[in-house]
């Protein structure tokens, strides 16, 4: 008998990076349903189908991702929470309702969460970190994740949570920090306690850093880059001021930083080493891969509030 093909350990093998990886999300909505999830956790978990498809339908009206969210190890407390959640830049907020049952959410207004306002819940400020254990989505998910949920969930309590599938299966364990949309990779038990310290004093683990979900994948490149350039790692040090694509293959970003403006020039391509991306997966394909191609300060840039960032 041979042992399964693990996406996560073929992906740390072929020491794949991780920077720009993280999933495109600017906005999200959690619910909480326990028990065990199938492949499309909406539809295929405790919470009833049609409900899963409306909220999804809902979801994607605004511009939200639907994530299902457990306590560790899948208990049940009682009443289902759910947060809604804006990672936009520089403003993000995180909101929570306490429902009698899942199927309420549908009875929520999620309208004003399309101009990243807020929904009406209780307004939090700590954050939350979730920890994918979609195993029915992606085995390496569950093996990787679950040992990460405990050592969050005993040091957190309820900011911890297990959650739906997140997206990098590859990357197990990811974990991703809200409402930041902070996105983390290869996270191991012993780690997980330090990211969680780390982030509650607004600083990011780059080791382990993925990428920003409000960004596009080539400024995320472009802001890990000049990350270790410069040696900030605070979540908010740099955000996006233009970016530019003068030709396929190539991004110009400028950056407002704590010490000005500085631009980052980068190719992109396809890795020529075909890689199968997940466990499931029916063929291999060709992950991007990122060339920094010079690093600069704007001499002429004034500091100050950038305008609003690129779209998801």
């Amino acid at each position: 008998m041979t042992d399964r093909f693990s996406c996560a350990r073929t992906s740390w093998q072929l020491r794949e990076p991780l920077l720009a990886t993280a999933s495109q999300v600017r906005r999200w909505v959690l619910v909480e349903q326990p028990g065990s999830w199938g492949r499309d956790a909406l539809t295929e978990s405790r919470l009833p189908a049609d409900v899963g498809e409306e909220l999804r339908r809902r979801c994607r009206a605004v511009g939200a991702r639907p994530v299902l969210i457990r306590r560790c190890g899948g208990r049940d407390e009682g009443r289902r929470r759910v947060f809604v959640a804006s990672s936009a830049a520089g403003s993000s907020w995180l909101e929570r309702f306490d429902l009698d049952d899942a199927a309420d959410v549908l009875d929520l207004d999620l309208a004003p969460l399309a101009q990243d306002r807020g929904v009406g819940g209780e307004a939090l400020d700590p954050f939350l970190l979730l920890t994918c254990t979609n195993g029915s989505h992606d085995a390496c998910c569950a093996e990787f994740g679950r040992g990460v949920a405990k050592a969050l969930d005993e040091h957190l309590g309820a900011r911890s949570w297990e959650c739906s599938h997140i997206g990098g299966d590859r990357f197990a364990a990811n974990v991703v920090a809200l409402p930041q949309g902070v996105y983390y990779g290869r996270v191991a038990p012993e780690a997980a306690v330090g990211i969680a310290h780390l982030h509650r004093e607004g600083l990011l683990s780059l080791p382990h850093y993925r990428g920003r979900s409000i960004w596009p994948f080539d400024v995320q490149a472009a802001e890990t880059m000049l990350r270790l350039h410069l040696g900030v790692d605070g979540v908010e040090d740099l955000v996006p001021a233009t970016v530019e694509r003068p030709e396929p293959g190539r991004s110009v970003v400028e950056f407002v930083a704590p010490d000005g403006r500085w631009r980052v020039e980068l190719e992109v391509s396809a890795d020529p080493q075909e890689q199968v991306m997940t466990c499931s997966a029916a063929s291999a394909g060709h992950p991007p891969r990122y060339t920094l191609r010079g690093v600069s300060p704007v001499d002429d840039a004034v500091p100050g509030v950038p305008e609003a960032g690129p779209g998801r």
